[in-house]
């Protein structure tokens, strides 16, 4: 078995980068999303190898049980576009999206086609909030989550303390794209006093 590390220039935000790997893969072969604020081991990479069976079998995507500042960022609960943080125990590794679960891009695995049939990365919408508008989309088609039993740290600026002005104008872009792909102006802005708030604690 070879893994094919594929590296792309995110100014198109996670959608450039996922349709530039999914241009000449296989149907059946699997994506593997990576950023730089998260670091995976082998663990997690043996986790999807030994779930290729089941990553094959429909609409179902692997993660890994992320935490930033001692808070689980993925999975989480979406409160219509605002993700919530679940901390207790999940009570089953497979989930459902329908079921009002989210998650980070980082980490997310998947075959080409579950990845095709979700479609629901979006070129109005940059790297902040890519992953709301992906785990809605992932909602309507059915998709499944599958949480492994590996634990990482994922550097969330929200939380790290270092959601500075030039996030905080980009954020804000992001809510104002996805209220309006969404038709959801109230959960837009509630993402918005979201991101003013950990723009203050940064800030202090």
């Amino acid at each position: 078995m070879t893994i094919d590390i594929v590296r792309h220039d995110n100014k198109s935000g996670v959608a450039g980068a996922y349709r530039f790997a999914l241009a000449e893969a296989a149907s059946d072969d699997i994506i593997v999303l990576l950023d730089a604020d998260t670091k995976l081991d082998g663990r997690f990479f043996e986790s999807v190898v030994a779930n290729m069976d089941t990553l094959r079998s429909g609409t179902v995507f692997l993660v890994p049980d992320q935490y930033s500042a001692g808070i689980r960022v993925s999975p989480y609960r979406l409160q219509g576009l605002v993700p919530k943080p679940v901390m207790w125990r999940l009570q089953s590794e497979m989930l459902r999206f329908e079921d009002g679960w989210g998650v980070i891009n980082s980490g997310l695995a998947g075959t080409v086609e579950s990845f095709r049939r979700v479609d629901g990365f979006d070129d109005r919408i940059g790297l902040d909030l890519s992953d709301v508008r992906w785990s809605l989309a992932a909602a309507r088609n059915g998709a499944r989550l599958l949480v492994t039993d590996c634990r990482y740290e994922h550097s969330l600026s929200m939380l790290s303390g270092t959601f500075g002005w030039r996030r905080l104008r980009k954020y804000l872009v992001a809510c104002c794209r996805l209220g309006v792909v969404k038709r959801d102006i109230t959960g837009a802005l509630r993402l918005m006093v979201r991101g003013l708030r950990a723009y203050a604690r940064s800030r202090s």
